[in-house]
């Protein structure tokens, strides 16, 4: 599924920071995530094809894109 993550980065002068990752990733590692049991870091495809390993504790938000 295409998709865009909107991953926290830490803070910067007392205000939270974001990123916004478009990406893609599987049904399998959605439905991971929404196991009582889910992983800690989860693996997505970005630029055409590259690797991303993200830590699932800083996702706010995954948005399907159409």
């Amino acid at each position: 599924m295409n998709a865009t993550i909107t991953y926290f980065i830490g803070v910067s002068r007392e205000e939270e920071q974001f990123a916004k990752i478009s990406c893609v990733i599987s049904q399998e590692t959605l439905d991971k995530l929404l196991e009582q049991d889910a992983p800690k870091f989860i693996k997505i495809i970005v630029n055409d094809g590259e690797l991303m390993f993200l830590q699932t504790d800083n996702i706010n938000n995954i948005q399907q894109e159409f």
